[in-house]
């Protein structure tokens, strides 16, 4: 199989994983989650610019050429009320998104806080991500990864 369909269908059976997974139980604040069977390791890639979700040491969290590697991976743990937490494999780090407006969503130490939480909203095999502390979703143009007012357009589009 080619990387690109091996890509393609990684990336539809990991949308449907995210969006059709089961919930788990809530965990101590401060508490990193522990792995169960209903997380799930995926990608995500933006459908107006391509680009996956990639969180480095050298370079941070960025939106970048989808390439497969270990910096594209995110454990997606499913909290009791019904958010993510998204997890980097290769650094450890979950996507903070708690800003304010336009500001940069980034990667830090987990600490299963509302900062970290992103209720999810899907089309069919596609996902946008909402952050529970703030109400701004994930946005990925031009100007890079940035927070903003949801309208669920293709530069807020993940699959």
């Amino acid at each position: 199989m080619s990387p690109h369909l091996r890509l393609k269908t990684a990336l539809t059976v990991s949308a449907s994983l995210l969006i059709g997974g089961a919930l788990a139980g809530p965990a101590a604040a401060g508490a990193p989650p522990k792995p169960t069977l209903k997380d799930a390791v995926q990608h995500f890639g933006n459908m107006a610019t391509g680009g996956c979700l990639d969180d480095s040491f050298a370079y941070g969290f960025r939106g970048f050429s989808c390439n497969g590697m270990a910096f594209q991976n995110w454990n997606v743990h499913i909290w009791g009320d019904g958010t993510r937490e998204l997890k980097n494999l290769a650094t450890g780090r979950c996507i903070w998104g708690g800003g304010a407006e336009l500001s940069r969503p980034s990667t830090g130490n987990c600490d299963a806080s509302k900062g970290q939480s992103w209720w999810t909203y899907s089309r069919g095999d596609q996902v946008s991500f909402q952050n529970q502390a703030t109400g701004l979703c994930m946005d990925d143009s031009e100007y890079g990864l940035r927070m903003l007012k949801c309208n669920y357009n293709r530069y807020q589009t993940w699959r």
